[in-house]
């Protein structure tokens, strides 16, 4: 260290304060939103041109997941024990009220 001065600024302008100019930070914002339109056209030209049969095989595991998982939901649920309605209970069995 010499004069006040880390070895680590020795190839810098001591005029650079390190800042990136507004311009250049305002070019690179117009950079990535351009990249960002070019993948989002890519990811959309991509959907668009599948095959018939790629679009038929998503449908298909589509259905098939919904399929299964309301099978589960179903059988899950008819195993369950619920207590009988109110309306269900035979009459005789029904508590008697007698007034005093």
């Amino acid at each position: 260290m010499t004069n006040g001065q880390s070895s680590v600024d020795k190839g810098r302008d001591p005029r650079d304060s390190g800042t990136v100019s507004p311009f250049t930070l305002e070019e690179l914002r117009v950079r990535a939103v351009a990249r960002r339109r070019l993948e989002q056209q890519e990811n959309a030209k991509r959907i668009v041109s599948r095959s018939r049969r790629e679009k038929v095989r998503t449908v298909a595991v589509c259905t098939g997941a919904l399929l299964l998982m309301a099978l589960g939901i179903y059988f899950g649920l008819s195993r369950q024990d619920a207590p009988p309605a109110e309306g269900a209970a035979p009459a005789g069995a029904a508590p008697s009220v007698s007034i005093a």
